[in-house]
């Protein structure tokens, strides 16, 4: 049987038993009940078919089902009509046939019975028995919806809602959700808070959504009882409870809606309204990820990207986050640009890692469009391209992404993809201050040397109205480890590149420009360096223990250089933003003699500073060749 009738078939419930009915046994038809049948009794008739189909009072029996409720039905009766046309649609002691069962609710229907209204429209709607005909399934919806049967009133609401064969109304709409729903619809109920909770066609009502919500959820309707969890989780017209949250949670997930699942994973991770517990998060958010709901497939994938509950795994990371991903769940998205670009569980690949950023980025995640920002900076997986990376950049700074903002005014400061201007670049210095970037910090003190008082002030003051103007990033969240950052160095020597190389202006540089090449390898350990046109040399090191996004500074110590141009340097900073993976980055720097003027012999050294403290050190002595 078509399956939109299986669902929705109400049967009819029981006639009330008479005493002398109730001391008949069990087994047995009412004698009088028979007999007022077999002399024609209608009524009695119809009885017989109630309880022989329902297998109440006597054993079921389709066939003495059919049998009564024929007659019944031959008779003109209404609600054997709709009962032998319900068992035809179901084959239930006749064959399974849709054009009979259309035949005999039709008549049923068009007697005024309800049920059988409602069950015609159905039949129209979907085609079963009858050409499908929204228009005619419409006009038998509203016939029940007019005698107030619930179903029909909240099919009918749904039609104007859509627009399905009527025009659109959400006047007609409300109208009829709340019909439905005043008389117990559960599905209607729970529409009626959404459009309460949304101000959709009416007034925005916290309080009245949570009522609604609160009358289906009652009902053990999934969806109401999980945003009902949701109104106590967030505050919404009730006040915060998480063990409320919790138990609504609970209600729908044990009846398998994906989307209490992950909340109730949630619950569990956070230690809301139930005691912390890691794995008991990862059980209920696997359950909702393995329906595909599309948010709990990301958090897995967080879950064994970061060890979680789980033994680390990066490639089920990277299983789950494209699963997400391929949804177009964009956190998923960026999750697997990052997995590319550093080759955790897949091999690395910057071509891809772009890819998956851009489509985060289009669907506005600032860290990935940050990150692609980055890639067209420095031609990581992409050809650079300053225009495209201002454009990103941009785009994150605007949502007060820190590491955006701070890039954003380098650009400014280097002109690149936009014209020079220290303002602009001291205005995003400042904002990223307020975000806790300690590097742009360093930044804004070191172009406002070069500003008179009035462009500072200018600065500030545009700082200042752009704070004004996004008022939820006011205040500054800045993620703060338990422990300090520990360093070491993983290796030390000559250096090769294997990857993508350009040049960017670098002013403070011992060669007013600085060389980025995206792969590099320490093929030859040693703290000896000869002095050669064209030699690198470097350290690999890692530090652990780092927050998810963190500021350090490249400093290279050197003896006395005089470029061409007469200026002298011993020694340049070149502040950074970077991303960490679980804690940790692991980064190689290796510095090029490449100028004449470079080539002085002596000893070199080159650090990273975090918040002004060296936290790795090598000293290299370049030596003149024998």
């Amino acid at each position: 049987m078509n399956i939109s009738i299986r669902i929705l078939v109400i049967l009819i419930g029981t006639v009330m038993l008479s005493a002398a009915m109730a001391a008949t046994g069990e087994d047995e038809a009412p004698i009088e009940i028979i007999a007022l049948a077999e002399n024609g009794d209608v009524e009695a008739q119809y009885d017989l078919c109630a309880l022989y189909g329902q297998g109440e009072v006597v054993a079921q029996d389709d066939a003495e089902a059919e049998k009564w409720c024929r007659k019944a039905a031959d008779q003109g009766h209404a609600g054997a009509q709709c009962r032998l046309g319900i068992m035809y649609g179901y084959g239930r002691g006749v064959p399974e046939d849709y054009v009979m069962a259309a035949y005999w609710l039709r008549k049923s229907a068009e007697k005024g019975f309800e049920l059988a209204q409602h069950l015609l429209g159905h039949s129209y709607s979907s085609g079963a028995g009858v050409p499908q005909d929204d228009v005619e399934a419409v006009k038998w919806y509203r016939r029940a919806a007019e005698q107030g049967y619930a179903d029909s009133e909240y099919y009918l609401a749904v039609s104007y809602h859509y627009g399905m064969s009527v025009p659109q109304s959400n006047e007609a709409s409300w109208e009829w959700y709340r019909k439905a729903a005043e008389h117990g619809h559960a599905i209607a109920q729970a529409h009626v808070g959404a459009m309460y909770a949304d101000g959709f066609g009416v007034l925005r009502d916290d309080a009245e959504a949570v009522t609604w919500f609160r009358r289906a959820a009652e009902q053990g309707f999934p969806p109401a009882q999980f945003l009902l969890g949701q109104a106590y989780t967030r505050g919404t017209g009730v006040e915060v409870d998480y063990a409320q949250a919790v138990s609504w949670y609970r209600e729908a997930a044990e009846q398998g809606d994906a989307s209490a699942q992950a909340a109730l994973g949630g619950m569990y991770l956070l230690g809301l309204g139930v005691p912390q517990d890691d794995v008991e998060s990862v059980r209920w958010t696997r359950m909702a990820a393995e329906q595909g709901f599309a948010d709990a497939q990301q958090v897995l994938g967080a879950a064994y990207d970061e060890g979680i509950g789980v033994e680390q795994d990066y490639a089920l990371a990277v299983k789950w986050y494209r699963k997400a991903a391929e949804q177009g769940q964009p956190y998923a998205q960026s999750d697997l640009g990052i997995m590319y670009a550093e080759g955790l569980g897949v091999p690395q690949d910057r071509a891809e890692a772009a890819i998956w950023h851009r489509k985060a980025a289009e669907q506005d995640i600032a860290g990935a469009q940050a990150r692609l920002g980055k890639a067209y900076a420095l031609g990581l997986g992409v050809q650079p391209d300053d225009a495209e990376a201002l454009k990103w950049y941009r785009k994150a700074a605007e949502q007060g992404d820190a590491s955006a903002q701070c890039n954003l005014g380098v650009m400014y400061v280097q002109g690149r993809g936009v014209s020079q201007d220290d303002v602009a670049a001291l205005m995003w210095f400042e904002l990223a201050v307020k975000r806790g970037a300690t590097c742009a910090r360093w930044n804004a003190d070191q172009i406002a040397q070069r500003m008179t008082p009035a462009q500072v002030a200018e600065a500030e003051t545009m700082a200042r109205e752009w704070v004004e103007a996004h008022p939820a990033m006011v205040d500054v969240f800045l993620e703060v480890t338990e422990q300090p950052p520990k360093a070491e160095v993983l290796a030390s020597g000559i250096c090769v590149h294997e990857g993508e190389e350009f040049f960017y202006d670098q002013p403070q540089s011992a060669t007013g420009y600085a060389h980025f090449v995206s792969e590099l390898v320490i093929t030859e350990p040693t703290s000896t360096v000869p002095l050669e046109k064209g030699i690198r040399f470097g350290f690999k090191w890692q530090v652990t223990g780092l927050p998810s996004t963190f500021n350090l500074t490249y400093r290279v110590e050197h003896p006395l250089i005089t470029r061409p141009d007469g200026t002298q340097l011993r020694s340049s900073d070149e502040p950074m933003i970077h991303e960490s993976i679980n804690g940790t980055f692991v980064g190689t720097d290796c510095y090029m003699l490449r100028e004449d003027y470079e080539l002085v012999p002596g000893e070199w050294a080159m650090s990273v500073l975090m918040d002004g403290v060296t936290v790795a050190k090598q000293t290299y002595q370049v030596v003149r060749s024998k």
